[in-house]
């Protein structure tokens, strides 16, 4: 590496400190990331500073003092006294170009001791005077420290990644491609965390095409990173050819700097292919070789126990055991997702060599340290920890603790790794449902364990297409390259042969130029036509053009069309609240009603302005909102609760206005006649959607209606309402008392829209108002 240009030798410091120092996970700052990239790769990190451009002197001295590494007070300190004095003696409107690079870094000083207001004070005022005195250079290197060097906060991602754009812009006005493709790295990692995958994605390809302009051979920075925002948007096929490329590019460089890594992001990219775990753990074993050339044992953890979970799955638990071992003793973990995964992975193994006792005390002392993980960690361990306790007590015939342990298993959130485990806890839930008696129980965990298999082994499938995929492309692509090359050969030799020819070309260029005047005829007869199909295409455009206007302006007629109807309603109620305000009992109870009524109207026009569909309203966001404003409608609704488990369905609104009448009529008589005196209470409204309709169910706990009103249903106005409007939208309609009443209505939508995905089996839906 130390014989490329100057040049190439900064690109690749530059490469090599921010990928180190995201690959640590802002363990370490940038600077230090620059000082380990240069002993790794043998090169000077003074070749960065002198990018600065500041000269000798003090202005130097303190130039070194703030790439030192970590950040250390003393450092910063004596780098902003030598800045400071390098600047002392000079004037913006004789030596800017001096004074640039000065400034420059004192921005940079201040940010790394978090002063953040004094670093954008100088930063600004370098870019405005350079942008005035049209030094781009100096503008860019400004931008670009202080995107690049700002603190790694939620909070700073956004006007990081625009401070690097705008040095991008800069840059690419220069010709600057180096710059650029640092640049773009800074902003592809930015956009990772930011969550804007699609950035990140551009922004690496971007400078991968930069890279392969200037023929840069250490592309496996890039490539690793592309790999990665594939990993991320679920492109298996691309990341297992970017993993296979990067691989390739580190090894033909010679640079070691990132290849742990590199080796671990192809094991991970395989993983889960379940007739390759050889190769698996040939890329693991070649990762920890390279951690432990560089003495980074506690690096090596995610891929010590990825690389011990693969021994033990080939039956290898004594191996994967000692790995264990050896790598606890050696570096014993530092933080608690270290400790936690270590007990964990060792309470595994333990129960798969049927080490029942051993495993047991390791998972205990995992449950014990589950406090003090879970304050960093979140619930990130929390389904291996109680899969792995289920496991145990099930060896041991403890089925009832089993149980429990696997039931809160499947509780948490997992990932596409955890598909083997979540098909075993559904297995062994079926046996002990099944030897309980829990016999439906048990035929569920069943069937999941079979859908759960199936799909894992299709998963495996196409992971292992998309390997195959990718290795043709780049085999076939180094079989191209053959084949030129052998085509060039040829060429020469036919160039050779092919001179004696001349003169018969020469004789038949009187035919050549008869042949080019017919072609041209017919190119301007071509050309004609075509002119003449471009007027018809801009008529046609115009064309279009108006009727799109035409169906925007109706959308905006309707949606105004809904607004005054719900205005109008509105104004309906407030008139029948000031009469309501005159009258009593009987009266007053049907006003009150009245409002009821025409407020889930009003409702159902509001969310229709509101929404970018005029034809359909959510029944998921209308049920929940309406609801609502009932609860708030009755003195007694303190003491009921409520539960919607509501698919997102769009309906129109000549289905919506009677479904909301109906639960308004429901809804309003079980507030006010399910629950009598103090008792306590629960209403639930549930709406799904299947292959055979939509089904509506509005239930409570309460007393239930009177029997003499279902042979006298003209007794009961809201009753009567319910019946007629089930008729009017075609409904079946049953009313009934099931510990309390239950109204249920099946009907088939005219025009509807389900936003519900599969369900995963394990998961319900409830929503308490």
């Amino acid at each position: 590496m130390n014989k490329e240009d100057v040049q190439t030798q900064r690109l690749l410091l530059q490469l090599g400190s921010c990928y180190l120092n995201v690959a640590r996970q802002n363990q370490i700052d940038i600077d230090s990331g620059l000082a380990l990239a240069g002993q790794r790769m043998h090169l000077d990190p003074q070749l960065v500073i002198d990018e600065s451009g500041v000269d000798g002197g003090p202005g130097r001295r303190g130039a070194i003092y703030a790439f030192r590494p970590a950040s250390r007070p003393a450092d910063l300190d004596s780098a902003i006294r030598n800045l400071d004095a390098a600047r002392a003696n000079l004037d913006w409107a004789r030596d800017a170009n001096r004074l640039y690079p000065i400034v420059t870094l004192l921005g940079k000083v201040y940010l790394e001791q978090g002063d953040t207001a004094k670093a954008a004070g100088v930063f600004l005022e370098v870019i405005r005077r350079a942008a005035g005195s049209g030094n781009k250079r100096a503008e860019a290197l400004a931008w670009s420290y202080w995107g690049t060097y700002s603190a790694f906060l939620p909070t700073t991602i956004a006007a990081r990644i625009e401070r690097l754009e705008r040095a991008d812009t800069l840059y690419q006005q220069m010709g600057e491609i180096r710059s650029r493709i640092y640049t773009l790295s800074n902003i592809g990692y930015l956009s990772v965390a930011a969550g804007r995958p699609a950035d990140s994605r551009k922004s690496f390809e971007t400078a991968l095409t930069l890279e392969n302009s200037i023929g840069f051979r250490y592309t496996h920075y890039t490539l690793d990173l592309l790999c990665l925002n594939s990993i991320i948007a679920g492109d298996k096929e691309s990341s297992v050819r970017y993993a296979i490329d990067e691989v390739r590019a580190a090894e033909s460089t010679g640079d070691s700097t990132a290849l742990a890594i590199i080796y671990a992001r192809r094991m991970f990219v395989d993983q889960g292919r379940s007739d390759n775990k050889a190769e698996l753990l040939d890329w693991g074993r070649k990762s920890l070789a390279v951690f432990a050339r560089w003495g980074e044992g506690q690096q090596a953890y995610p891929i010590v126990f990825t690389v011990a979970d693969l021994l033990a799955e080939n039956g290898k638990q004594g191996e994967a055991l000692q790995l264990m071992q050896n790598q606890v003793n050696a570096s014993p973990p530092v933080n608690p997702a270290e400790n936690a995964q270590a007990f964990l992975t060792l309470g595994d193994f333990y129960i798969q060599m049927d080490s029942l006792d051993k495993a047991k005390s390791y998972l205990l002392r995992a449950e014990k340290e589950k406090m003090k993980w879970s304050l960093k960690m979140g619930t990130l361990h929390e389904f291996l920890l109680n899969f792995l306790l289920g496991e145990l007590f099930f060896r041991k015939g403890q089925f009832e603790k089993s149980r429990s342990y696997l039931n809160t298993a499947l509780s948490y959130p997992m990932s596409e790794s955890d598909f083997r485990r979540i098909g075993l806890a559904q297995k062994d839930l079926a046996r002990i449902d099944s030897a309980a008696g829990r016999f439906k129980d048990a035929y569920l965990h069943a069937q999941r364990y079979v859908t759960l298999t199936d799909s894992f082994r299709a998963r495996s499938d196409i992971r292992q297409v998309a390997e195959l995929r990718a290795k043709y492309e780049i085999d076939k692509k180094d079989n191209n390259i053959k084949i030129l090359n052998q085509q060039a050969a040829l060429q020469e030799a036919r160039n050779r042969q092919n001179l004696f020819t001349r003169n018969v070309v020469i004789a038949g260029a009187a035919a050549l130029l008869l042949f080019l005047a017919l072609l041209y005829n017919r190119f301007r007869v071509k050309q004609r036509a075509n002119q003449q199909l471009e007027v018809q295409k801009s008529e046609i455009s115009q064309t279009n053009a108006a009727l799109q206007h035409l169906v925007q302006e109706k959308e905006w007629l309707l949606k105004e069309v809904h607004h005054r109807v719900k205005n109008n309603l509105h104004t309906v109620i407030c008139l029948l609240e000031s009469q309501a305000r005159h009258l009593e009992n009987d009266a007053l109870k049907a006003i009150e009603i009245s409002q009821h009524r025409i407020y889930a109207m009003s409702l159902i026009h509001q969310k229709l302005y509101q929404s970018a569909d005029v034809k359909a309203i959510d029944m998921s966001e209308y049920l929940a909102e309406f609801i609502r404003y009932l609860r708030t409608s009755f003195d007694n609704s303190e003491k009921i609760n409520f539960l919607l488990d509501v698919e997102p369905i769009e309906l129109d609104v000549a289905q919506a206005v009677p479904l909301a009448l109906i639960v308004n009529e429901a809804v309003t008589n079980s507030i006010k006649y399910a629950f009598p005196g103090e008792r306590n209470g629960l209403i639930a409204i549930g709406m799904k959607q299947d292959a055979e309709g939509i089904s509506l169910q509005i239930a409570d706990n309460g007393v239930g209606i009177p029997p003499s009103l279902f042979t006298t249903p003209s007794a009961s106005l809201g009753l009567k309402l319910i019946r007629g409007l089930s008729e009017d939208i075609g409904a079946t309609l049953h009313i009934g008392n099931d510990n309390g009443t239950v109204i249920r209505i099946r009907f088939q939508a005219k025009f509807s829209k389900s936003g519900a995905g599969p369900e995963h089996p394990i998961i319900k839906k409830a929503i308490y108002v």
